[in-house]
């Protein structure tokens, strides 16, 4: 039969990127880059997310924040200025603009999020997604999983390293890597759920 897309988003602080099951690249999330880096400039009653608020980071260094999707919480972002709200405020925004970009190539999917996610993170990040409309999505650990692109397909492989923006680390063998969290076709039921 055939088989239901299935969309991978994979967020980590360096940016979020997309792919779907069927396409052999990552899908377009931001303009017209397949990343959307984890940035965002915090204006007068709006925020800038993405390559957007990276090209814009050196004009509005103080307006600029890139840790929202690494400290991932309702903490202020800076407790001296109200109008930058909170982590998970600029981290919504952020998933808001990628969803808008993909929104029409699968119903449901995964998220790849950080291996180092508290239960609490993974709670703040469920209720963005619900905010989002992406409710229909579960949770990977990029500890456990990672994503290599086939034509025609995605499939999980397991890995045991992980590579942030922030929290750079590198596999036994001394390599640096990058990761794209994503599913196979057939995504079975036991990865999906809810971190509350």
């Amino acid at each position: 039969g055939e088989t239901v897309p299935i969309l991978a988003i994979d967020i980590h602080d360096a940016g979020i990127r997309a792919a779907r099951s069927g396409v052999d690249e990552p899908l377009l999330v931001d303009g017209e880059s397949r990343s959307s880096p984890g940035v965002a400039i915090i204006g007068t009653g709006s925020v800038v997310t993405g390559v957007e608020a990276a090209r814009r980071a050196r004009i509005h260094p103080s307006a600029t924040r890139d840790r929202f999707w690494e400290r991932l919480d309702r903490q202020p972002v800076d407790p001296q200025d109200a109008r930058a709200g909170n982590q998970a405020e600029l981290a919504c925004a952020h998933l808001r603009s990628v969803a808008n970009s993909v929104r029409g190539h699968a119903d449901e999917g995964v998220f790849g999020v950080p291996a180092d996610y508290t239960r609490e993170q993974l709670g703040v990040l469920v209720a963005i997604a619900r905010e989002i409309d992406l409710d229909r999505f579960g949770l990977i650990d990029q500890g456990s999983r990672v994503v290599e692109q086939r034509p025609g397909c995605l499939e999980l492989q397991g890995h045991e390293r992980e590579h942030r923006l922030h929290q750079r680390l590198v596999d036994d063998r001394g390599a640096e890597w990058d990761s794209l969290a994503g599913v196979r076709t057939g995504l079975s039921t036991d990865v999906r759920g809810d971190a509350d």
